[in-house]
């Protein structure tokens, strides 16, 4: 993983980091659809990492972005299970982020998507010959032939 290097060794599981970027990409990828592409960047600020992915996809109605990391919250209560999931995706990214010592937000973008970001402890620098550069990776939903 590229960011071992930035991590602080005393806080970081790369299972749950993993675990937590999984679950969000898998939920850009479903709710953008064919809106790509679905963005995920990660960059050092001081002493936090930030890594964000984000999406085109239609956002969330304001009033309801701090319910969504709630354990079996769905947003469309008419969704089942096959549709929508059993409400736990974002649970499971905050619990595995918070295990790591750090926080997670989600926020709208304009004109329509959403980003959500996980921050987390940086370790101690690294020299710039050896440390992970700040990254953007990108990726369309495959499209139907």
């Amino acid at each position: 993983m590229a960011l071992l290097p930035w991590m602080d060794p005393d806080n970081f599981n790369p299972d749950y980091l993993m675990r937590a970027i999984s679950n969000l990409l898998r939920n850009a990828i479903r709710y953008a659809g064919d809106r790509g592409p679905v963005t995920v960047s990660a960059r050092r600020d001081r002493d936090e990492i930030s890594i964000a992915v984000s999406d085109h996809g239609p956002g969330l109605p304001e009033d309801e972005i701090d319910r969504v990391f709630t354990p079996f919250y769905r947003l469309e209560t008419s969704r089942n299970r096959d549709a929508g999931g059993a409400g736990l995706g974002l649970a499971i990214v905050r619990s595995c982020v918070e295990a790591c010592k750090g926080s997670v937000r989600c926020r709208n973008l304009a004109p329509s998507g959403l980003e959500v970001e996980i921050r987390l402890p940086a370790g101690a620098e690294v020299p710039a010959s050896s440390a992970a550069r700040p990254s953007a990776a990108t990726t369309s939903p495959p499209t139907a032939a």
